[in-house]
Protein backbone atom coordinates (compact mmCIF):
# COMPACT_ATOMS: atom_id res chain seq x y z
CA UNK A 1 0.00 0.00 0.00
CA UNK A 2 1.43 3.29 -0.66
CA UNK A 3 2.71 5.88 1.97
CA UNK A 4 1.07 8.87 0.38
CA UNK A 5 -2.10 9.35 -1.48
CA UNK A 6 -2.46 12.06 -4.07
CA UNK A 7 -5.88 13.01 -6.03
CA UNK A 8 -6.33 15.74 -8.94
CA UNK A 9 -8.74 17.20 -10.94
CA UNK A 10 -10.67 20.03 -12.41
CA UNK A 11 -13.71 21.75 -11.28
CA UNK A 12 -16.78 21.47 -13.48
CA UNK A 13 -18.84 24.50 -12.79
CA UNK A 14 -18.57 27.28 -10.70
CA UNK A 15 -21.13 26.72 -7.95
CA UNK A 16 -19.31 22.90 -7.33
CA UNK A 17 -15.97 25.45 -6.12
CA UNK A 18 -17.79 27.22 -3.99
CA UNK A 19 -19.54 24.81 -2.13
CA UNK A 20 -16.08 22.90 -2.07
CA UNK A 21 -14.61 25.48 -0.37
CA UNK A 22 -17.61 26.08 2.16
CA UNK A 23 -17.17 22.28 3.02
CA UNK A 24 -13.20 22.71 3.90
CA UNK A 25 -13.66 25.67 5.98
CA UNK A 26 -16.18 23.59 8.00
CA UNK A 27 -13.99 21.04 8.21
CA UNK A 28 -10.91 23.19 8.84
CA UNK A 29 -10.30 26.95 8.54
CA UNK A 30 -8.43 27.84 5.39
CA UNK A 31 -4.82 29.23 5.06
CA UNK A 32 -3.17 30.50 1.81
CA UNK A 33 0.34 30.65 1.98
CA UNK A 34 1.07 30.86 5.80
CA UNK A 35 -1.65 33.00 6.53
CA UNK A 36 -4.94 32.47 7.17
CA UNK A 37 -7.73 33.30 4.80
CA UNK A 38 -11.57 33.89 5.56
CA UNK A 39 -14.15 31.50 3.47
CA UNK A 40 -15.52 34.98 1.93
CA UNK A 41 -12.58 35.97 0.83
CA UNK A 42 -11.64 32.73 -0.79
CA UNK A 43 -15.02 32.62 -2.63
CA UNK A 44 -15.18 36.11 -3.64
CA UNK A 45 -11.94 35.92 -5.76
CA UNK A 46 -13.29 32.51 -7.17
CA UNK A 47 -16.23 34.27 -7.95
CA UNK A 48 -13.79 37.72 -9.79
CA UNK A 49 -11.57 35.09 -11.65
CA UNK A 50 -14.33 33.05 -13.12
CA UNK A 51 -13.12 32.69 -16.62
CA UNK A 52 -10.05 30.65 -16.10
CA UNK A 53 -10.10 26.62 -14.61
CA UNK A 54 -9.86 25.77 -11.53
CA UNK A 55 -8.59 22.97 -9.96
CA UNK A 56 -8.23 21.33 -6.54
CA UNK A 57 -6.22 18.31 -5.24
CA UNK A 58 -5.56 16.31 -2.25
CA UNK A 59 -2.38 14.80 -0.73
CA UNK A 60 -2.55 12.21 2.17
CA UNK A 61 -0.16 10.46 4.37
CA UNK A 62 -0.44 7.72 7.15
CA UNK A 63 -0.10 8.57 10.94
CA UNK A 64 3.15 6.55 11.49
CA UNK A 65 4.91 9.08 8.82
CA UNK A 66 2.81 12.20 9.60
CA UNK A 67 3.80 11.21 13.33
CA UNK A 68 7.53 10.44 12.46
CA UNK A 69 7.94 13.76 10.17
CA UNK A 70 6.20 15.96 12.63
CA UNK A 71 3.63 16.83 9.77
CA UNK A 72 0.86 19.24 10.45
CA UNK A 73 -0.89 22.04 9.47
CA UNK A 74 1.99 24.90 10.01
CA UNK A 75 3.94 22.14 7.98
CA UNK A 76 1.85 22.62 4.94
CA UNK A 77 1.48 26.16 5.04
CA UNK A 78 4.97 26.35 4.80
CA UNK A 79 5.42 24.01 1.88
CA UNK A 80 2.68 25.27 0.23
CA UNK A 81 4.46 28.47 0.10
CA UNK A 82 7.65 26.86 -1.02
CA UNK A 83 6.47 25.00 -4.10
CA UNK A 84 4.18 27.52 -5.44
CA UNK A 85 6.44 27.34 -7.94
CA UNK A 86 6.27 24.09 -8.77
CA UNK A 87 2.38 23.85 -8.65
CA UNK A 88 2.07 26.88 -10.79
CA UNK A 89 4.78 24.93 -13.35
CA UNK A 90 2.41 21.79 -13.34
CA UNK A 91 -0.84 23.71 -14.22
CA UNK A 92 0.58 26.01 -16.33
CA UNK A 93 -0.43 29.26 -14.60
CA UNK A 94 2.42 32.62 -14.08
CA UNK A 95 3.44 32.37 -10.41
CA UNK A 96 1.73 35.74 -9.92
CA UNK A 97 -1.54 35.12 -11.25
CA UNK A 98 -1.35 31.99 -9.07
CA UNK A 99 -3.97 31.68 -6.25
CA UNK A 100 -3.81 28.73 -3.50
CA UNK A 101 -6.71 27.91 -0.80
CA UNK A 102 -5.78 24.81 1.45
CA UNK A 103 -7.24 23.38 4.30
CA UNK A 104 -5.72 20.21 6.49
CA UNK A 105 -7.14 17.97 8.07
CA UNK A 106 -5.68 15.76 10.50
CA UNK A 107 -7.78 12.66 10.84
CA UNK A 108 -6.88 9.65 13.06
CA UNK A 109 -6.08 7.92 10.07
CA UNK A 110 -5.33 9.67 7.18
CA UNK A 111 -3.55 13.51 7.62
CA UNK A 112 -4.29 15.00 4.62
CA UNK A 113 -4.30 18.38 2.67
CA UNK A 114 -6.79 19.48 0.60
CA UNK A 115 -5.63 22.34 -1.80
CA UNK A 116 -8.02 24.44 -4.62
CA UNK A 117 -6.27 26.96 -7.73
CA UNK A 118 -6.39 28.78 -10.37
CA UNK A 119 -5.41 31.64 -11.96
CA UNK A 120 -7.15 35.05 -12.97
CA UNK A 121 -7.14 34.63 -17.05
CA UNK A 122 -8.91 32.36 -19.48
CA UNK A 123 -5.75 30.68 -20.52
CA UNK A 124 -4.38 30.20 -16.56
CA UNK A 125 -5.13 26.51 -15.66
CA UNK A 126 -4.65 24.47 -19.18
CA UNK A 127 -2.76 21.27 -19.53
CA UNK A 128 -0.45 20.90 -22.33
CA UNK A 129 -1.19 17.94 -24.25
CA UNK A 130 1.88 17.11 -26.81
CA UNK A 131 0.52 15.28 -30.46
CA UNK A 132 0.25 12.13 -30.33
CA UNK A 133 -0.59 11.89 -26.41
CA UNK A 134 -3.20 10.86 -24.65
CA UNK A 135 -5.49 13.49 -22.60
CA UNK A 136 -5.67 10.90 -19.96
CA UNK A 137 -1.57 10.82 -19.98
CA UNK A 138 -1.14 14.71 -19.66
CA UNK A 139 -3.43 14.63 -17.03
CA UNK A 140 -1.25 11.93 -15.39
CA UNK A 141 1.90 13.58 -15.97
CA UNK A 142 0.75 16.57 -14.15
CA UNK A 143 -0.65 14.89 -11.55
CA UNK A 144 3.08 13.40 -10.64
CA UNK A 145 4.92 16.17 -10.60
CA UNK A 146 3.37 17.81 -8.24
CA UNK A 147 2.87 14.91 -5.86
CA UNK A 148 6.49 14.25 -6.40
CA UNK A 149 7.48 17.68 -5.36
CA UNK A 150 5.57 17.24 -2.33
CA UNK A 151 6.54 13.85 -1.17
CA UNK A 152 10.22 14.23 -2.19
CA UNK A 153 10.21 17.22 -0.08
CA UNK A 154 8.21 15.55 3.20
CA UNK A 155 10.56 12.68 3.14
CA UNK A 156 14.07 13.93 1.85
CA UNK A 157 16.00 12.67 4.58
CA UNK A 158 14.92 8.58 3.48
CA UNK A 159 15.29 9.67 0.37
CA UNK A 160 19.04 10.47 1.04
CA UNK A 161 19.75 7.75 2.83
CA UNK A 162 18.35 5.26 0.26
CA UNK A 163 20.32 6.79 -2.51
CA UNK A 164 23.56 6.53 -0.58
CA UNK A 165 22.76 2.99 -0.09
CA UNK A 166 21.85 2.32 -3.68
CA UNK A 167 25.34 4.37 -4.59
CA UNK A 168 27.21 2.05 -2.70
CA UNK A 169 25.43 -1.01 -3.47
CA UNK A 170 25.98 -0.36 -6.78
CA UNK A 171 29.79 0.49 -6.55
CA UNK A 172 30.31 -2.64 -4.79
CA UNK A 173 28.75 -4.49 -7.86
CA UNK A 174 30.97 -3.10 -10.33
CA UNK A 175 33.69 -3.57 -8.14
CA UNK A 176 33.00 -7.19 -7.71
CA UNK A 177 31.91 -7.85 -11.36
CA UNK A 178 35.68 -6.50 -12.15
CA UNK A 179 37.13 -8.50 -10.26
CA UNK A 180 35.66 -11.57 -11.59
CA UNK A 181 36.23 -11.03 -15.10
CA UNK A 182 39.50 -9.91 -14.25
CA UNK A 183 40.03 -13.76 -12.51
CA UNK A 184 39.36 -14.88 -15.93
CA UNK A 185 41.92 -17.64 -17.57
CA UNK A 186 43.05 -18.45 -13.85
CA UNK A 187 42.17 -21.79 -12.93
CA UNK A 188 41.89 -20.79 -9.14
CA UNK A 189 38.77 -18.59 -9.59
CA UNK A 190 35.38 -20.88 -10.13
CA UNK A 191 34.30 -18.53 -13.58
CA UNK A 192 31.24 -20.06 -15.41
CA UNK A 193 32.35 -21.74 -18.51
CA UNK A 194 29.86 -20.28 -20.59
CA UNK A 195 31.22 -16.73 -19.48
CA UNK A 196 34.48 -17.80 -20.75
CA UNK A 197 33.15 -19.21 -24.00
CA UNK A 198 30.98 -16.07 -24.59
CA UNK A 199 33.60 -13.43 -23.97
CA UNK A 200 35.86 -15.73 -25.80
CA UNK A 201 33.75 -15.28 -28.88
CA UNK A 202 33.66 -11.81 -28.31
CA UNK A 203 36.71 -11.27 -27.97
CA UNK A 204 37.17 -12.56 -32.06
CA UNK A 205 34.71 -10.02 -33.19
CA UNK A 206 36.59 -7.50 -31.71
CA UNK A 207 39.90 -7.96 -32.75
CA UNK A 208 38.39 -7.32 -36.42
CA UNK A 209 36.78 -4.31 -35.33
CA UNK A 210 38.91 -1.04 -35.67
CA UNK A 211 38.77 1.73 -33.01
CA UNK A 212 38.78 2.21 -29.81
CA UNK A 213 36.55 -0.45 -27.73
CA UNK A 214 34.20 1.73 -26.05
CA UNK A 215 30.39 0.70 -25.51
CA UNK A 216 28.95 3.85 -26.60
CA UNK A 217 30.74 3.08 -30.26
CA UNK A 218 30.38 0.01 -30.94
CA UNK A 219 27.92 -1.12 -34.20
CA UNK A 220 24.32 -2.25 -32.69
CA UNK A 221 24.94 -5.81 -32.91
CA UNK A 222 28.41 -5.74 -30.86
CA UNK A 223 25.62 -3.65 -28.34
CA UNK A 224 23.59 -6.61 -27.84
CA UNK A 225 26.15 -8.97 -27.47
CA UNK A 226 27.55 -7.16 -24.38
CA UNK A 227 23.91 -6.63 -23.20
CA UNK A 228 23.28 -10.35 -23.26
CA UNK A 229 26.89 -10.95 -21.68
CA UNK A 230 26.53 -8.98 -19.07
CA UNK A 231 23.02 -10.65 -18.21
CA UNK A 232 24.95 -13.87 -18.16
CA UNK A 233 27.52 -13.03 -15.93
CA UNK A 234 25.39 -11.43 -13.23
CA UNK A 235 22.71 -14.32 -13.26
CA UNK A 236 24.90 -17.54 -13.47
CA UNK A 237 27.37 -16.10 -10.72
CA UNK A 238 25.87 -16.49 -6.99
CA UNK A 239 27.62 -13.66 -5.65
CA UNK A 240 26.92 -11.09 -8.31
CA UNK A 241 23.38 -12.35 -8.22
CA UNK A 242 23.17 -11.72 -4.36
CA UNK A 243 24.50 -8.05 -4.91
CA UNK A 244 22.24 -7.18 -7.86
CA UNK A 245 19.24 -8.31 -5.89
CA UNK A 246 20.08 -6.28 -2.82
CA UNK A 247 20.53 -3.14 -5.58
CA UNK A 248 17.12 -4.22 -7.04
CA UNK A 249 15.85 -4.01 -4.00
CA UNK A 250 16.80 -0.38 -2.62
CA UNK A 251 15.73 0.74 -6.45
CA UNK A 252 12.38 -0.65 -5.56
CA UNK A 253 12.41 1.19 -2.13
CA UNK A 254 13.51 4.08 -4.08
CA UNK A 255 10.81 4.22 -6.69
CA UNK A 256 8.67 3.27 -3.73
CA UNK A 257 9.29 6.83 -2.66
CA UNK A 258 7.66 8.32 -5.83
CA UNK A 259 4.49 6.73 -4.52
CA UNK A 260 3.41 4.84 -7.10
CA UNK A 261 -0.62 4.77 -6.77
CA UNK A 262 -0.28 0.38 -7.83
CA UNK A 263 1.52 -2.43 -7.59
CA UNK A 264 1.02 -3.22 -11.50
CA UNK A 265 2.19 0.39 -11.91
CA UNK A 266 5.59 -0.09 -9.64
CA UNK A 267 6.10 -3.72 -11.51
CA UNK A 268 6.28 -2.27 -14.50
CA UNK A 269 8.66 0.77 -13.60
CA UNK A 270 10.82 -2.21 -12.36
CA UNK A 271 10.93 -4.05 -15.42
CA UNK A 272 12.11 -0.97 -17.11
CA UNK A 273 14.78 -0.23 -14.83
CA UNK A 274 16.01 -3.20 -15.46
CA UNK A 275 15.99 -3.38 -19.24
CA UNK A 276 17.55 0.35 -19.14
CA UNK A 277 20.61 -1.47 -16.88
CA UNK A 278 21.60 -4.36 -19.22
CA UNK A 279 19.96 -2.74 -22.69
CA UNK A 280 21.67 1.30 -21.67
CA UNK A 281 20.63 4.01 -23.82
CA UNK A 282 22.91 7.07 -25.10
CA UNK A 283 23.75 8.79 -22.01
CA UNK A 284 23.18 5.92 -19.41
CA UNK A 285 25.31 4.25 -16.96
CA UNK A 286 27.65 1.92 -19.24
CA UNK A 287 30.77 1.44 -16.58
CA UNK A 288 29.79 -2.38 -16.18
CA UNK A 289 29.52 -2.91 -19.99
CA UNK A 290 32.71 -1.22 -20.28
CA UNK A 291 34.46 -4.05 -17.64
CA UNK A 292 33.31 -6.65 -19.91
CA UNK A 293 35.33 -5.20 -23.11
CA UNK A 294 38.37 -4.31 -20.91
CA UNK A 295 37.96 -8.31 -19.88
CA UNK A 296 37.73 -9.21 -23.84
CA UNK A 297 40.76 -6.99 -24.70
CA UNK A 298 42.91 -8.28 -21.39
CA UNK A 299 42.94 -11.66 -22.21
CA UNK A 300 41.66 -12.55 -25.70
CA UNK A 301 41.62 -9.92 -28.16
CA UNK A 302 45.96 -10.54 -28.61
CA UNK A 303 44.54 -14.24 -29.23
CA UNK A 304 42.24 -13.39 -31.52
CA UNK A 305 44.45 -11.62 -33.50
CA UNK A 306 47.17 -13.59 -33.45
CA UNK A 307 45.02 -16.56 -34.65
CA UNK A 308 43.88 -13.97 -37.48
CA UNK A 309 47.25 -13.43 -38.45
CA UNK A 310 47.69 -16.90 -38.67
CA UNK A 311 44.27 -17.34 -41.27
CA UNK A 312 45.60 -14.98 -43.12
CA UNK A 313 49.02 -16.22 -43.89
CA UNK A 314 47.38 -19.56 -44.92
CA UNK A 315 45.26 -18.06 -47.21
CA UNK A 316 47.66 -15.79 -49.12
CA UNK A 317 50.71 -18.34 -49.85
CA UNK A 318 52.01 -15.79 -52.29
CA UNK A 319 52.47 -12.74 -50.19
CA UNK A 320 55.57 -11.89 -49.63
CA UNK A 321 57.63 -13.02 -46.52
CA UNK A 322 57.34 -10.80 -43.39
CA UNK A 323 59.98 -9.97 -41.41
CA UNK A 324 60.49 -12.35 -38.67
CA UNK A 325 62.79 -10.09 -36.89
CA UNK A 326 59.65 -9.51 -34.14
CA UNK A 327 57.50 -12.33 -32.53
CA UNK A 328 54.66 -10.46 -31.99
CA UNK A 329 51.93 -10.90 -34.56
CA UNK A 330 51.10 -8.26 -36.78
CA UNK A 331 47.39 -6.79 -36.41
CA UNK A 332 46.41 -6.56 -40.23
CA UNK A 333 45.31 -3.34 -42.25
CA UNK A 334 41.35 -2.94 -41.71
CA UNK A 335 39.64 -1.13 -44.53
CA UNK A 336 37.14 1.31 -44.05
CA UNK A 337 33.72 -0.11 -44.02
CA UNK A 338 31.57 1.25 -46.33
CA UNK A 339 29.28 3.28 -44.00
CA UNK A 340 32.93 4.70 -42.50
CA UNK A 341 33.56 6.19 -45.78
CA UNK A 342 29.92 7.67 -46.63
CA UNK A 343 30.27 9.16 -43.70
CA UNK A 344 33.37 10.81 -44.28
CA UNK A 345 32.45 12.07 -48.18
CA UNK A 346 29.31 13.65 -46.56
CA UNK A 347 31.42 15.41 -44.09
CA UNK A 348 33.61 16.29 -46.59
CA UNK A 349 31.08 17.63 -48.81
CA UNK A 350 29.16 19.86 -45.70
CA UNK A 351 32.79 21.09 -45.08
CA UNK A 352 33.13 22.09 -48.53
CA UNK A 353 29.26 23.98 -48.70
CA UNK A 354 29.93 25.60 -46.15
CA UNK A 355 32.63 27.13 -46.68
CA UNK A 356 31.54 28.33 -49.59
CA UNK A 357 28.58 29.74 -47.97
CA UNK A 358 30.91 31.59 -45.64
CA UNK A 359 33.14 32.78 -48.27
CA UNK A 360 29.62 33.66 -50.50
CA UNK A 361 28.13 35.50 -47.57
CA UNK A 362 31.88 37.84 -46.70
CA UNK A 363 31.52 38.91 -50.33
CA UNK A 364 27.92 40.21 -50.09
CA UNK A 365 29.40 41.90 -46.50
CA UNK A 366 32.09 43.25 -47.90
CA UNK A 367 30.26 44.22 -51.18
CA UNK A 368 27.54 45.92 -48.53
CA UNK A 369 30.35 47.75 -47.06
CA UNK A 370 31.29 48.92 -50.23
CA UNK A 371 28.16 50.20 -51.02
CA UNK A 372 27.83 51.94 -47.60
CA UNK A 373 31.12 54.10 -47.35
CA UNK A 374 30.43 55.06 -50.60
CA UNK A 375 26.94 56.42 -50.19
CA UNK A 376 28.65 58.19 -47.04
CA UNK A 377 31.01 59.35 -48.76
CA UNK A 378 28.89 60.89 -51.19
CA UNK A 379 26.83 62.61 -48.59
CA UNK A 380 29.74 64.09 -46.98
CA UNK A 381 30.76 65.83 -50.42
CA UNK A 382 27.34 67.27 -50.24
CA UNK A 383 27.43 68.71 -47.32
CA UNK A 384 30.44 70.05 -47.72
CA UNK A 385 29.31 71.96 -51.02
CA UNK A 386 26.56 73.16 -49.32
CA UNK A 387 28.46 74.38 -46.53
CA UNK A 388 30.95 76.11 -48.77
CA UNK A 389 28.01 77.58 -50.83
CA UNK A 390 26.27 78.72 -47.70
CA UNK A 391 29.76 80.60 -46.89
CA UNK A 392 30.44 82.44 -50.26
Amino acid sequence: MPRAFFKSQFFKSQNHVLNHLAYLHAQSPLFSGTSNIPLETAQQMVSTFDKPCKWWFVFSLNRTDADRLQIDRGYFQQLLESQKGIWAKAYNIPPERLHIYASYHDLDHHPHVHVVLHGERPSDGFIHCPVGTELGEAFKHCRQTVKSAIANEIFRTDSENLKKDRSQQRQELNKELEKLLLEIGRSTHPVHPDIQVAIRQLSTQLATLPGKHVYGYLPADLKLQVDNLLEEVIKKDAQLAGMFETYKTTHRAMIDYLYVDSPITLDQKMADWENKFFHPLKGDDTRRHNIILQAAESYFIPEARASAGEQNKERSPLSPPCSTSSSEPTTPYHHKSSQAAIRSMLYSIARSLHQDMQHQTNQKITQVKSRLKKKRIHHQTIEERREQSHDR
